[in-house]
């Protein structure tokens, strides 16, 4: 990883930032789930980090907003798919059929039976071997005499009179057989009309139009090169996004109307078009008490000239679609503290050299992109320096003792809270009751 010195570094990748040197409040806030979490996340490594849809939302927003000019070479957003693209099993399936409905005709075995018993019918049939010995003699008679072989003056016994039809009926065209499968009676064909069989062979054979989905892909590959499939569409658009992050249509869309309402909202824009706002520049520095290397990234610095406060402030999204609105900043107090946001803030403004501090939120949820600009007061950054002070003495001292406690210590005995308590009483006093 890349080590910067202390400083004010500007176009530092993001990648680059989160793999360099110094304990970023990140990391401080997984202090305060627990020095084992810490450990396990950020010294052995063995808690991966985990992405969450969140997350990654809230990475798209950040991007799109602060750094619209770095938005299209870190993301890709794909065309609307065309009408054309086919997409589905019976799209694939129709176009089979319309091929398949272009082929000639292929003789069925029935057809080609006919045509065998139509072939069989024009040849001269063999004679018969069985009957009496006038009919044999008859039959004999019949043959031409090439076939009647017996002399005159030798008895024509019934036997050599066989022997002579059979002799016959070996000279004859045989008669072809009928039954079988269709290439069975092609092969039969083929020993009379070869040219006809093999015009028939080469007709082609419809395709199926039942079977899997890779398999209707395939067919259609072959048969119509020209049309394009929606597997090939996305691999087109993957292969256009040149290493860039695909997002979907619809998370493009929410992040559009996301900036809208940013930019619509008086006191956001404020903050966000400031002609001296500067966005994801880099601090590193150390921690006076305990010499750790530290460092931050605001959203947000607005540098202005004395005696003006210079301006830090960070971008957050949230989902708080169903909270009453009498009952909003209360939430977002207790998002700022539970999520130790006023923790990060504090070490920005120390760290950076910042005057002032405001969180600027943003409602996630579609169709419902409220804005909320919340200023921290001198106490609650106070608090988050006391807090993240506090917790950069304990990864100090964890580092050179080796002990990185787990979050509970021990066996302890739990209490009632308030509301366990009045619900004892009331269960008391209704069992008195009872028995009155």
């Amino acid at each position: 990883p890349e080590y910067f010195e202390p400083g004010r570094y500007e176009g530092v990748p993001n990648d680059v930032y989160h793999s360099a040197n110094g304990i970023s409040s990140t990391m401080v806030k997984d202090a305060r789930i627990s020095l084992m979490y810490y450990h396990g996340r950020h010294v052995t490594r063995v808690i991966p980090r985990q992405d969450s849809q969140a997350f990654i939302l809230g990475r798209i927003i950040h991007s799109f907003v602060l750094e619209p000019e770095k938005f299209t070479t870190e993301y890709a957003v794909p065309a609307e798919m065309p009408k054309s693209v086919v997409s589905t099993t019976s799209d694939m399936v129709a176009l089979i059929k319309e091929y398949n409905a272009t082929l000639p005709a292929l003789m069925t075995p029935d057809e080609l039976k006919a045509w065998i018993e139509r072939y069989n019918s024009s040849l001269i049939p063999p004679l018969s071997l069985s009957g009496s010995a006038e009919e044999i003699a008859n039959l004999y008679m019949s043959l031409p005499g090439e076939f009647q072989r017996i002399p005159d003056d030798v008895k024509a016994t019934a036997t050599a009179m066989k022997s002579c039809i059979k002799e016959y009926n070996i000279s004859l065209p045989p008669m072809l057989k009928t039954s079988g499968t269709r290439d069975q009676l092609l092969d039969q064909i083929a020993t009379v009309r070869p040219e006809f069989a093999e015009q028939e062979r080469a007709k082609f054979i419809p395709y199926n139009v039942s079977g899997t989905k890779e398999q209707l892909t395939e067919i259609v590959r072959t048969i119509r090169p020209d049309v394009v499939l929606a597997d090939d569409w996305h691999r087109q658009q993957e292969e256009a996004s040149q290493g860039r992050t695909m997002i979907s249509l619809e998370m493009s869309g929410l992040v559009k109307n996301i900036n809208d309402a940013l930019q619509a909202d008086e006191d956001a824009a404020r903050l966000l078009n400031h002609p001296e706002r500067k966005s994801e520049v880099s601090y590193f520095g150390f921690d006076e008490e305990t010499g750790l290397e530290v460092r931050v990234r605001p959203d947000i610095e607005i540098r202005l000239p004395s005696p003006l406060d210079s301006i830090c402030a960070d971008l957050k999204t949230v989902s708080m679609g169903y909270v009453p609105q009498d009952r909003l900043k209360a939430r977002l107090h207790r998002e700022i503290i539970e999520r130790g946001y006023h923790i990060s803030a504090a070490m920005y403004c120390d760290v950076a050299a910042l005057d002032t501090f405001a969180w600027i939120f943003v409602n996630k949820d579609p169709g419902y992109h409220w804005v909320a600009v919340v200023w921290a007061p001198a106490e609650m950054l106070e608090l988050g320096r006391q807090e993240y002070r506090r917790l950069l003495r304990q990864i100090n001292e964890a580092t050179f003792s080796g002990y990185w406690p787990a979050p509970v210590a021990g066996q302890y005995v739990d209490e009632l809270n308030d509301y366990d308590i009045s619900r004892l009483d009331a269960l008391n006093k209704m069992s008195q009751e009872d028995f009155a």
